[in-house]
């Protein structure tokens, strides 16, 4: 079953952030406290869709509403998408691009972007057969952490 999660979701949210830095290679996993994600699904602009299995969380992504400054709309951005090794193959990640196709329809937002690495073969192979094109384009990321205080 997915479907997203709201503000009364935290055990089901934490299972998923657990599966996010795993699957990223942590191996001291952090975990939010429960005002931030509390905060974050109440949101009207971030969404978190989670696949579950005998009320385990067994794939998820998250996705950002970005405000356009031009024009008075929303595009959405998935930020971070994964399926448990154990249930991949089976259409679960498919599914959750689909919610969130069906969540953008109804909130009237145009375009949904992502990223990913050139040679993340099963990536590019998910996203384009869920209807997405592919585009060439440089992508720079900013890291300040040594920047900040404290």
């Amino acid at each position: 079953m997915e479907y997203e999660l709201n503000e009364n979701d935290l055990f089901f949210a934490k299972q998923f952030i657990q599966q996010l830095q795993v699957e990223d290679g942590m191996t001291d996993p952090v975990m939010p406290g429960d005002m931030y994600l509390h905060k974050l699904l109440s949101s009207d602009t971030s969404h978190v869709l989670v696949a579950l299995e005998n009320n385990i969380v067994v794939g998820g992504l998250t996705a950002y509403e970005l405000s356009m400054f031009a024009r008075e709309e929303n595009e959405m951005f998935l930020y971070d998408i994964t399926v448990t090794e154990s249930h991949r193959q089976k259409g679960i990640a498919g599914k959750l691009i689909g919610l969130l196709k069906k969540i953008c329809i109804d909130k009237g937002i145009k375009i949904i972007f992502v990223g990913t690495s050139t040679d993340s073969e099963p990536a590019i192979k998910l996203y384009k057969a869920t209807g997405g094109d592919m585009e060439i384009i440089p992508w720079f990321t900013y890291n300040l952490e040594d920047e900040i205080p404290g």
